[in-house]
């Protein structure tokens, strides 16, 4: 696929995040000669997902997820490493509704830290526990 300087393109992308394992081996790879952005939003029947895609010397260290307040249903993010050995360190808002399931079965609540390293191109997702 071409896309053009300034050009919006709309592409299918089939659904490629799950709840069932910690760490998946799915991602996009875009090859490109020249920098870009890309972002992708997806809407469906009491969803909407969106995600950003910057080149590698445009990655920086901090970064916030921003959701609906409080967070409900189904609120989740999805990280994805771009090197070897990449420490991802989480820090849950301080606010008391705030609880994530991460990995399965392990609550993590408001305030706490946790961390996760991942391989180049491997991805974690982590969600809002219904508990």
């Amino acid at each position: 696929m071409t896309v053009l300087l300034n050009v919006v393109r709309s592409f299918f992308i089939r659904s490629m995040i799950s709840r069932s394992k910690l760490y998946l081996d799915k991602f996009i790879y875009l090859l490109v000669v020249d920098d870009i952005a890309l972002y992708g939003v997806n809407q469906e029947f009491r969803s909407t997902d969106g995600f950003l895609c910057l080149p590698v010397s445009a990655l920086a260290t901090d970064y916030y997820a921003v959701t609906f307040s409080p967070a409900t249903l189904s609120t989740q993010i999805a990280l994805v490493a771009s090197n070897p050995s990449t420490t991802v360190q989480i820090t849950l808002s301080k606010d008391p509704s705030v609880m994530v399931e991460f990995p399965v079965g392990t609550l993590k609540r408001a305030g706490e830290s946790f961390s996760v390293t991942l391989d180049a191109f491997e991805a974690i997702q982590v969600w809002r526990s219904s508990y």
